[in-house]
């Protein structure tokens, strides 16, 4: 199951609770991801091809996190 992170739903809760500008928040939030930037919806979109796609036949039962690196410190 590919697991998109870092939502734009973030973004705007942070925007409310700091009172600084969108731009501010989102390039702050970028700054805690290791591609250092937020996923591109085709990006996500990619990997749930994959996962899909015959290609993937023998992946049984995975979580993959699709977030530039975000949950780096979980695992």
């Amino acid at each position: 199951t590919p697991k998109p992170s870092s939502a734009a739903s973030d973004v705007y809760k942070r925007q409310q609770q700091e009172g600084v500008s969108e731009q501010v928040v989102i390039e702050r939030f970028a700054e805690e991801i290791l591609a250092g930037r937020f996923a591109d919806p085709q990006e996500i979109a990619d990997v749930a091809a994959f996962v899909l796609s015959p290609r993937a036949s023998y992946i049984v039962g995975q979580s993959i996190n699709v977030d530039g690196g975000i949950a780096r410190g979980l695992l």
